[in-house]
């Protein structure tokens, strides 16, 4: 009875330490990850978006396209290492990391939203465009949550040089982790925080903070947070994390921000937009 109540104790404390977040694949199980290009005409076929917002959509297609392959020396305006201003937003469940990550996204450029607003908005069937979040399964459309992101800060009209935010697919749009690190840095440095997306991360939390070869959080699903700044000497991204604070207590992880190598972002990512 006694190893039947510490297994159950157990097994309660890694729940602890578990989140779960949906969010829908633009693409077959077994066909290959959409490249940059098909993300940008996925975009262009879709009749809810403003014309403003596809003329930004293609000109953002193009500059990722040529940061992709730069070294890191050759990196438009980006320095050795980098931090942008990224507010943390603490998610309050386990299904909240993707509004969580739009507060924070929005944040960043000035607007500051409750984050019940925004769950109530992305959750409004009845705006097609934007629809995009479930309170008991999270994202379910990536594409919707971007275009979210561009409506709320320049309306439904969109801005022809305003933010686009276009998913990046592993495999697809980048097929290495160096490729990755360029085109973050590169955004990162025109002072546009990417919005990164994992899939599980089980059984590598860290037990130091200076430790960037591991993940601090265990997620047994997807899995939606910032990236808020870069070190090229050593490989490394900042994330800001709205779960980080609810799986760790130490003072360390208090602003939701850590470093982790791009190599390991790389394996566990699916996808992130810029």
């Amino acid at each position: 009875m006694k190893n039947f109540f510490s297994l159950l104790l157990a097994l309660m404390f890694s729940c602890t330490f578990t989140v779960c977040a949906f969010a829908a694949e633009p693409y077959a199980e077994n066909s290959n990850p959409p490249t940059l290009q098909d993300t940008l005409q996925e975009i262009l076929d879709n009749p809810t978006y403003s014309n403003a917002y596809k003329e930004a959509a293609k000109k953002k297609c193009d500059y990722l396209m040529s940061v992709r392959d730069s070294g890191p020396s050759a990196l438009t305006r980006a320095s050795n290492s980098m931090t942008i201003y990224v507010p943390h937003t603490r998610q309050p469940n386990g299904v909240s990391c993707g509004p969580s990550t739009v507060r924070q996204t929005l944040a960043h450029y000035g607007l500051v939203k409750n984050l019940s607003t925004i769950m109530s908005e992305m959750s409004d069937a009845s705006k097609p465009a934007t629809y995009c979040y479930s309170p008991t399964n999270g994202i379910f459309e990536i594409s919707k949550m971007f275009y979210y992101i561009n409506t709320s800060l320049y309306g439904e009209g969109g801005d022809p040089t305003g933010v686009v935010y276009m998913a990046l697919w592993k495999n697809g749009a980048y097929t290495s982790s160096q490729q990755m690190l360029n085109m973050m840095a590169s955004v990162i440095s025109n002072n546009n925080p990417p919005i990164l997306h994992t899939g599980a991360i089980q059984g590598t939390k860290r037990t130091s903070y200076n430790d960037t070869s591991k993940w601090p959080i265990n997620i047994s699903s997807g899995h939606f947070m910032s990236v808020s700044g870069y070190n090229l000497s050593n490989a490394t991204i900042q994330v800001t994390d709205p779960d980080v604070t609810n799986q760790q207590s130490s003072s360390s992880y208090s602003s939701g921000k850590y470093y982790i190598n791009s190599s390991v972002v790389y394996s566990t990512c699916d996808y992130f937009a810029a």
